[in-house]
């Protein structure tokens, strides 16, 4: 239940991010100049910072509250995200450990494998897991070559994107 929170918190964070990099871009020059040579970890933390100037344009006032209030944002939906994984790894450890310990299986992949697998019986060999992570091969004969196979791309979407993802550090 938890996946559906963490993936939708991390698709509003990394959205949010990317707007304050676009509005950083078409900020007036006196913004623009405070952002320079930042990346985007610099950039979120400098414009949840901002203040209003009174001498400013509207222009200038306005941009300035939509970085500070899309950098806030991020921060939040960032924070949300990381205490979705937290959870989902508590679940993960009481109930498969030994998931954990498996090469590049982090607490999203191995939650991901679990909700497909969902009761004991459903998956009954290796074939009906492959069949249902849609990675299975199937004959694909033109009629006069019969030694030919291609993917079976039907199938849970989310288990398939699991089983390919690399050992690398979540970003969150």
């Amino acid at each position: 239940m938890l996946l559906a929170p963490r993936r939708s918190a991390v698709h509003a964070a990394t959205e949010t991010q990317q707007q304050v990099f676009r509005l950083v871009i078409a900020a007036p020059e006196p913004i623009r100049a405070r952002f320079r040579g930042q990346k985007l970890p610099g950039m979120l933390a400098t414009a949840a910072g901002l203040r209003v100037h009174a001498s400013w344009d509207v222009e200038t006032i306005t941009t300035v509250m939509a970085l500070r209030s899309l950098a806030r944002r991020a921060r939040v939906l960032t924070k949300e995200a990381i205490e979705h994984q937290k959870a989902i790894l508590a679940i993960v450890r009481s109930w498969r450990p030994d998931l954990l310990e498996q090469l590049g299986v982090g607490p999203i992949v191995a939650a991901t494998v679990l909700c497909a697998w969902s009761h004991p019986g459903r998956i009954h060999s290796e074939a009906a897991f492959a069949m249902l992570a849609g990675v299975a091969p199937i004959p694909a004969n033109s009629g006069q070559v019969t030694n030919r196979y291609r993917l079976n791309r039907y199938g849970d979407r989310q288990l398939n994107r699991a089983l390919h993802r690399r050992s690398v550090p979540d970003p969150l």
